[in-house]
């Protein structure tokens, strides 16, 4: 069928990402309205085929995201077989009062209470240049930074996830800054879970009454 109009186009499915066929076949083309770009699916993922990268070539992918607003926010299904990995920013987190930023994955809406698999290590430096380094074993909660009330907004966290949807082992790389004490902390660490369990999501949490704010944005790196 051949389209020869100034005033008529061809319209692909309109959905959003989180309303993506569930049944796809091959060669359908959709347009995503929440992230104004078009997939077409290739028989075993969804391909992206506009937005500035052509198919097959690296780059990072929106994926989704949202607002921190409360002591605990997930970020459910935002890990899938797309991609194998993916970055994750916060911009300007803030933090109700003086507490601990933390990441731990989701599988569906759960979240691994304990586990001997569990580690994370950081090596931090403040303004002073005063270091300081701190792992934990066993721990589902990966480190992300620490802020005095309020403070925060200044500074940013991002993340590259690999291989939270395989059955392999998670590692995430993480730098942050932060204000801690009225001075800048910059921390550089990892959180490991190893083992095969498939994760479909993560929370970001103060592990307590603290409420966070901040953005939140979530990147698929497109092979």
């Amino acid at each position: 069928m051949a389209i020869n109009s100034l005033s008529t186009g061809w319209r692909p499915g309109v959905c959003t990402f989180g309303t993506r066929p569930t049944a796809p076949y091959e060669g359908q083309v959709i347009y995503e309205t929440d992230t104004d770009l078009s997939y077409v699916w290739n028989g075993s993922s969804w391909q992206q085929v506009s937005g500035g990268t052509a198919v097959g070539n690296s780059g990072l992918v929106y994926v989704g995201g949202g607002a921190l607003s409360t002591a605990t926010t997930n970020f459910q299904s935002c890990f899938t077989s797309t991609y194998t990995n993916y970055r994750v920013i916060i911009d300007s987190p803030t933090i109700s009062a003086a507490g601990d930023f933390y990441i731990r994955y989701l599988t569906g809406t759960s979240t691994p209470t304990s586990g001997s698999s569990y580690y994370w290590a950081y090596r931090g430096i403040n303004s002073s240049a005063t270091t300081a380094d701190n792992t934990a074993a066993a721990n589902p909660y990966g480190y992300l930074g620490w802020s005095t009330s309020g403070a925060g907004g200044t500074g940013g966290i991002s993340m590259d996830i690999y291989q939270p949807n395989l059955a392999v082992a998670t590692v995430a790389t993480i730098n942050s800054s932060s204000l801690a004490g009225g001075s800048y902390v910059i921390r550089n660490g990892q959180v490991a879970w190893d083992a095969t369990t498939v994760f479909t999501g993560f929370q970001i949490t103060s592990a307590g009454a603290p409420t966070l704010t901040g953005d939140v944005t979530i990147y698929g790196y497109r092979k």
